[in-house]
């Protein structure tokens, strides 16, 4: 089975090269956005990371009986991607939102 991976345009752990990053503003009120960003990339070279240990753990969890300490690793492991996800998906919409206010 495939562990499914998010796209962030480069290979994980790989460095980042300038043709990939996006032309954010430096200089807003809500600090340099450009920064922020690969800040985001890393976070997400960093959840494809715990994305295979999710898998990885997976296949120990549903072999052990109850609640063990392998059941309850991969429900750890499984609470921080989706605690990531949604803390870089927070971010993602007041960027946007960020965006969206300047043009107008």
């Amino acid at each position: 089975m495939s562990v499914p991976q998010i796209n962030t345009g480069k290979h994980p752990q790989q460095f980042l090269n300038v043709s990939q990053i996006l032309p954010l503003p430096s200089d807003t009120p809500f600090g340099n956005f450009a920064l922020k960003y690969l800040k985001i990339v890393g976070r997400i070279d960093q959840v494809n990371s715990l994305i295979q240990d999710v898998f990885s753990s997976f296949s120990l969890a549903h072999q052990s009986q109850g609640f063990d300490e392998n059941f309850f690793r991969h429900q750890l492991i499984a609470e921080e991607v989706i605690y990531w996800l949604r803390k870089t998906a927070d971010e993602l919409i007041s960027y946007n939102m960020f965006c969206i206010f300047k043009s107008k």
